[in-house]
C-alpha cells in the first residue's frame, strides 16, 4: 500500500509538472532572426488559426506527457495488486491446455488494457473534433477502437504464449530465444502490413489522376522503387489531414496517398512530398528503423531476463510453483519494455529527424522545386493546426520529423541558393 500510494502521489505531482511546462512556461516563439520568412508562421497563418494552433498542439502535447506515465503506473498496479494474478488464475480453471490458458489470460488483459486506455482515446478524439481536424463519427471512431482492440489483441496472444513456453522450455536463456524469435515475427509484419493490416483500417483503390500517378511511377522508377501503381486512400470521410508514404517491403511495397492530400496539395507539391517519401526507401529508412527496434528490443528482453531471476531468488515459489514464469509476469515485462523504448525516444527520435532532413534535400534534388516544398509544409500547418516551434521537451520526446520551422528554414534557404 505505500508504494500505491506514492506512486499515485508521484503521478499527481508530475501531471502539475507537465500542465505548467506545456500552459505557462513552455516558449513556442519564433527566433527574432526568422520573423518575417519563410519559417514565420505569421506569413502563412492569421492571428485565429495560430491562437488555434497553439491552444489545439497544447492540449494533444499535455494529453501525451499523461498518458505515458499514466501507462507506467497503470501495469505497476497490475502486478502489485495482484490483478494479472487473478488473471492467471482464471486461465487455469477454464483449461488445462497452455495455449487455451494463454488465449483466456491475453483476452482478460486486453479488456482491462482498453477500458484503460479508453479515456485517453476518446480525450484524444473530441480535442481533434473540437479543432476541426477529425471529421469522424463516434460510431467510425468505436469501430476503429474495436478493430484494435481484436488485432492487438491477436497479436499479444502470440506473444504471450510464445514467450511462456520458453519460459517453461529454459529458465536462463528464454529471454534471448523470445528476442530471435521476434526478428522473423517483426520481418513478416512489415511484409504483410501493406497487403493484410493496412486495408481492414482503410479503404485502397486506384488513384483516379492517372496523369499526375504517370509522373509519381516516373519518380519511383528514377529511385528504383518496384511499383507498378499508386494506391488512393479514402480519408475525407475521417480527417483533414493529409499523408502519403511508400511502405513495405520486397514485393509488397506500396505507394500510397490519402485523398485529403491529392485535394488539398498542388501537383508540384504531391511531387515534392512523393520525392520525400521515396528518399526512405532509397536510403533503406524502413530497415534501419527494424534493426534500431530489434536493438531495443534485445536490452528488453535482457532486461526482462535479468530482473525476473532477481525476483525469484526472493520469491522462488508460491504454492509449489514459480511465481514469476506464469502469465502472470506479462505485465512485468510490457513495464520494463516500455520504460527501455520510453528512454530511448530522445535518441530514436533524433536519428529520424536527421533521416527527415536528407529526404527533404533528396526531394529538393529530384524535383529541383524547393517553394514547393515550402508551400506543401506551410499548407500542412494551416491544414493541421501544427505547431511550427514546439518546446524543447516536446521536441525530444514527440517529434521524429523535424519542427516546421526548421524545415521550413532550411528549404528558404535552398531556395534562395537557387535563385542566386
Amino acid at each position: 500500500m505505500k508504494y500505491i500510494k506514492w506512486s499515485f502521489i508521484f503521478f499527481v505531482i508530475y501531471a502539475a509538472l507537465a500542465y505548467w511546462y506545456i500552459f505557462i512556461y513552455a516558449d513556442t516563439s519564433i527566433p527574432d532572426d526568422l520573423m518575417g520568412t519563410m519559417a514565420d508562421p505569421a506569413m502563412f497563418m492569421d492571428q485565429t488559426m495560430l491562437k488555434e494552433s497553439s491552444r489545439y498542439m497544447s492540449f494533444r502535447n499535455f494529453l501525451y506527457l499523461l498518458e505515458i506515465p499514466f501507462e507506467f503506473l497503470v501495469l505497476f498496479l497490475i502486478l502489485v495488486l495482484g490483478i494479472a494474478k487473478r488473471f492467471d488464475h482464471w486461465a487455469q480453471q477454464i483449461s488445462k491446455f497452455s495455449i487455451v490458458q494463454a488465449a483466456v489470460f491475453t483476452f482478460y488483459f486486453s479488456i482491462l488494457a482498453f477500458i484503460v486506455d479508453l479515456p485517453f482515446s476518446l480525450c484524444s478524439y473530441w480535442i481533434n473534433r473540437m479543432f476541426g481536424i477529425s471529421v469522424a463519427s463516434f460510431h467510425s471512431f468505436m469501430k476503429e477502437a474495436w478493430l484494435d482492440f481484436w488485432i492487438s489483441g491477436l497479436m499479444m496472444f502470440v506473444l504471450v504464449f510464445i514467450v511462456y513456453w520458453l519460459m517453461q522450455k529454459s529458465v536462463k536463456r528464454w529471454w534471448l530465444y523470445a528476442w530471435l524469435l521476434s526478428i522473423p515475427f517483426t520481418l513478416f509484419v512489415v511484409f504483410i502490413q501493406p497487403v493484410l493490416i493496412d486495408p481492414l483500417y482503410q479503404t485502397f483503390s486506384e488513384i483516379e489522376n492517372k496523369q499526375l500517378e504517370a509522373k509519381i511511377l516516373e519518380l519511383a522508377k528514377t529511385s528504383n522503387i518496384p511499383a507498378d501503381q499508386v494506391y488512393q486512400v479514402e480519408m475525407s470521410d475521417e480527417t483533414k489531414a493529409m499523408n502519403a508514404y511508400v511502405t513495405g517491403i520486397g514485393s509488397n511495397t506500396r505507394i500510397v496517398l490519402w485523398d485529403t492530400t491529392l485535394n488539398g496539395l498542388t501537383e508540384n507539391e504531391i511531387l515534392f512530398i512523393m520525392a520525400h517519401e521515396m528518399s526512405h526507401y532509397i536510403h533503406k529508412d524502413i530497415y534501419q528503423n527494424i534493426v534500431v527496434e530489434l536493438i531495443l528490443s534485445f536490452f528488453s528482453f535482457g532486461l526482462c531476463g535479468y530482473i525476473i531471476r532477481k525476483l525469484e531468488k526472493k520469491h522462488m515459489y508460491q504454492n509449489g510453483k514459480r511465481v514469476w514464469r506464469s502469465f502472470a509476469v506479462w505485465p512485468l515485462i510490457l513495464l520494463i519494455t516500455s520504460i527501455v523504448s520510453f528512454a530511448a525516444t530522445p535518441i530514436t527520435n533524433w536519428v529520424s529527424r536527421q533521416d527527415e532532413r536528407i529526404c527533404d534535400t533528396y526531394a529538393v534534388k529530384i524535383t529541383k522545386n524547393p517553394q514547393a516544398g515550402i508551400q506543401t509544409f506551410q499548407q500542412l500547418a494551416r491544414n493541421s493546426l501544427a505547431e511550427v516551434n514546439p518546446p524543447n521537451l516536446i521536441k525530444w520526446l514527440r517529434y521524429d520529423h523535424p519542427p516546421l520551422m526548421e524545415r521550413l528554414e532550411m528549404l528558404d534557404k535552398l531556395n534562395k541558393k537557387q535563385e542566386n
